[in-house]
C-alpha cells in the first residue's frame, strides 16, 4: 500500500521544474526510509520518479545521481559481447566489435540506444539492440538481421524481445549463419 503523502509527493515530482527540489525530495525520502517513516516500495517509488524527472529537466544531474541512462544496456550488451568473443571469431567484422550508440539515441528520437552488430564477407549484418523509446516505458531487445546494399529490401528478420536470454539465443543463431 502507498501513503497520501507519497502518492501526492509523486504527483508533485511529475510537474516539478527545479532540480534542487527533485534533490531534496529524494535525499528526504532515503532519509525516511532509513528511518522507517515510509516503506522500501515507497521510496523506489520516489526516487524513479525523481530520476525520471531529472532526466528530464536537468540530464547531467541525473546522470551524477544515478548513473548513465544507458548502463543497464551497457553492462547487459558488454557480458553479451563479452561471450560471445570467446564463442566466435569475431576477428572478420567489418562493422567494428563492442557495444555502440545507436543514432536513435544520438538524435533524440529514443530514450535508450545500444546495440552490438556483426557483418560479414557477404555484406549480411545482424544486430542486437537494446532499445528504450521513453523513459517511462520498459527496454526491450530487437534483433535484425539484413542484407546491406540491397536497398528497399525487407529486413531477413527483424524481431522484438522482452527476455534478454531470448534475445541471445536468436541472436547467437544468427551469427552461426553468418561468422565465417
Amino acid at each position: 500500500m502507498i501513503s497520501k503523502n507519497v502518492t501526492t509527493l509523486i504527483e508533485k515530482l511529475r510537474v516539478t521544474e527545479s532540480r534542487t527540489s527533485l534533490l531534496n525530495a529524494f535525499d528526504n525520502a532515503l532519509n525516511f526510509k532509513e528511518r522507517g517513516k515510509i516503506e522500501e516500495h515507497e521510496f523506489e517509488l520516489i526516487s524513479s520518479e525523481v530520476e525520471k524527472r531529472l532526466r528530464e529537466i536537468a540530464p547531467a544531474q541525473a546522470t551524477k545521481k544515478f548513473g548513465p541512462k544507458d548502463g543497464e544496456a551497457l553492462r547487459v550488451l558488454s557480458e553479451v559481447y563479452e561471450q560471445l568473443k570467446e564463442d566466435f571469431d569475431l576477428g572478420q567484422n567489418r562493422v567494428g566489435n563492442g557495444v555502440k550508440v545507436g543514432g536513435y539515441m544520438i538524435n533524440g528520437t529514443r530514450f535508450v540506444d545500444r546495440y552490438i552488430s556483426y557483418k560479414g564477407a557477404d555484406n549480411i549484418n545482424a544486430s542486437l539492440a537494446w532499445l528504450q523509446i521513453t523513459p517511462d516505458e520498459s527496454p526491450y531487445l530487437e534483433l535484425l538481421v539484413r542484407q546491406v546494399g540491397d536497398v528497399g529490401a525487407d529486413p531477413l528478420r527483424h524481431e522484438k524481445f522482452a527476455k534478454i536470454s531470448d534475445a541471445v539465443t536468436a541472436y547467437r543463431a544468427e551469427l552461426e549463419k553468418i561468422v565465417t
